[in-house]
Parts: structure tokens; sequence; C-alpha cells
């Protein structure tokens, strides 16, 4: 497990119980969870992301009445959220693919294999410092808990240093503009446009684990 001296994290999954067994021998938990610790982390979020995503940062309570699944990383130091990430099961597009027509067997696979990574942020004083290969260790490890196999996600922002961050972890980061091409089955697949105006520079990006 990558380490960090003086970074300790906290995940506050839908299925919190089961998650902390599964991480309480790599790292340090912090005991204090809920809609307090998950407020601040959407402030932080905020601060470092100009997206509208940053409203998906749930509670368990929240994701429960919405039927979907919200699981938050937070890295904390002696000054407080040093990073955080958000992933979530794709519930956008699945609602999407949905009102597309696409059958619902192949929206059932798609959101049992998938996970979306909505936000990842680290603080700029601690960029470059690993934190952000933490939590994304971090996130794959969280995925694989849950059955999925895939991480995706969309990239925005400066898209040479993303690029290269998520390609050292192993992602692919598609073209400019290029919709994510899925394979769910043998002749079965599915195509996610990037639903943005031409002036936003944004590439999807995508792993298999």
């Amino acid at each position: 497990m990558h380490r960090i001296p003086g970074v300790a994290v906290w995940v506050s999954p839908s299925d919190g119980v089961k998650v902390r067994g599964l991480y309480a021998r790599a790292m340090h938990m912090h005991s204090v969870t809920g809609a307090k610790k998950l407020k601040e982390v959407r402030r932080f979020f905020e601060l470092y992301i100009d997206d509208h995503s940053t409203s998906f940062v749930f509670t368990a309570q929240e994701a429960s009445d919405l039927g979907v699944e919200s699981n938050v990383i937070a890295c904390y130091d002696r000054n407080g959220i040093a990073g955080a990430a958000h992933f979530t099961t794709p519930f956008e597009d699945a609602k999407e693919l949905l009102e597309k027509g696409v059958p619902e067997r192949h929206v059932v696979t798609f959101i049992n294999r998938y996970r979306m990574l909505y936000n990842i942020a680290v603080r700029e004083d601690l960029r470059d410092a690993g934190v952000g290969a933490l939590l994304l260790e971090t996130v794959e490890r969280g995925v694989r808990a849950r059955g999925a196999t895939e991480v995706i996600g969309i990239a925005e922002g400066d898209l040479a240093r993303l690029e290269k961050f998520y390609r050292q972890s192993g992602y692919e980061v598609l073209e400019l503009g290029h919709p994510l091409e899925l394979t769910l089955a043998p002749r079965v697949g599915l195509t996610l446009p990037l639903h943005v105006s031409p002036q936003n520079m944004v590439r999807w990006f995508k792993k298999s684990l």
C-alpha cells in the first residue's frame, strides 16, 4: 500500500463496515464519520474543482434514498484535508442509457462492472507529493471490493498534467472530445458521449482492474 508520512486516510463508503475491515490493516482510519465530515470534503472539492459533480458527494442516507452507491476518500495531515476522491456507480449515464432504450439487462451489467471517478483533488502545497497516487490506489481497492472491474472518469482542466497523472497510474486517456466505447459482452457495446460545450477541454479516461 502506498504510504505518505504524516498523511492518514479516511474512507466513508455506503457500506462502511465491510470496507473498514478491508482497509484497517493498511492505513489509519479516522473514527469520526458522517454528514459533517462529508460536508468538509464537499467544500474542499469546491475549492479545487469547478464542476457540478461536487454536488454528488452524498451522505449514506442520501445515497440510500437515491438508490446509488457513493464513496468518499479523504487524506488528512496536520493542516487538514490533503486530498480527496469520490467515486460512485455511474448513475447519470445509466439513467440516460435507459432513456435511450438500451435493454435493462445491459444497463445492469454496466452498473455492476463500472465505477465513475467523479472527483479527485489534492491541496496545492502537496501537488507531486504522491497524494493523488494514494487516492487512486484507495479508489481502486474500493472498486474491487464492490465487485466492479472498471474505473472510468472525465478529465477536465490542465489536461497535460492530468494525462500524465492518469497514464502513470495505468489509465488510458482518450483523445480530446472522443466518446467512450464500452464492450459489455460479445457484440454488445455502449457509447458514452461527452456532454460538454465545444470550448470545454475534457477527455475520458479508463482503467481495467
